[in-house]
């Protein structure tokens, strides 16, 4: 038990979340042009509920997809620094379950991580490319930036 790192398992869970809700804004390019009808409440051509739930389902498989990448590097980077694996195998279980149960808050945030693609009336791949890339360089810089990296470790940014 003295092994667990609650601040590695903080760290590493927020890097996920942005990973599972980057890979899902990623992924909605693949459909960008009826997704941006949904979004924008205009129906592009009529709204096809297969089509919508066909898309729903990949979207919620890609987040677990960017949940096995997240947790991979978390892995990868506790290897490196010889951090107890039993921390990313809890940040795993944890990330899990609360995305099967949509706990994760995308609703009460979206609007805040999606306001980049908003504020610049991009056009619809752009919106969901910059959103999501903006997501994976947050989600990267708190696995990788030293200052979360000396606070994983106990020692203050000094």
């Amino acid at each position: 038990m003295s092994k667990l790192n609650w601040r590695l398992i903080l760290i590493h869970f927020v890097a996920c979340w942005f990973f599972i809700h980057a890979f899902k804004v990623l992924f909605s390019l693949h459909d960008h042009e009826f997704l941006m009808g949904v979004i924008a409440n205009r129906n592009t051509g009529g709204l096809n509920a297969g089509r919508l739930a066909n898309d729903i389902h990949w979207l919620n498989l890609a987040g677990y997809a960017g949940l096995i990448a997240g947790c991979l590097l978390s892995v990868l980077i506790s290897l490196k620094k010889h951090w107890f694996l039993a921390n990313t195998l809890i940040v795993f279980v944890i990330a899990f379950v609360l995305e099967k149960y949509e706990l994760l808050g995308w609703n009460s945030l979206q609007s805040v991580f999606t306001s980049p693609g908003d504020l610049l009336n991009l056009p619809s791949p752009w919106y969901f490319l910059l959103n999501g890339g903006i997501m994976v360089a947050i989600g990267l810089v708190l696995f990788f930036l030293k200052g979360p990296v000396q606070f994983i470790n106990g020692r203050s940014k000094a």
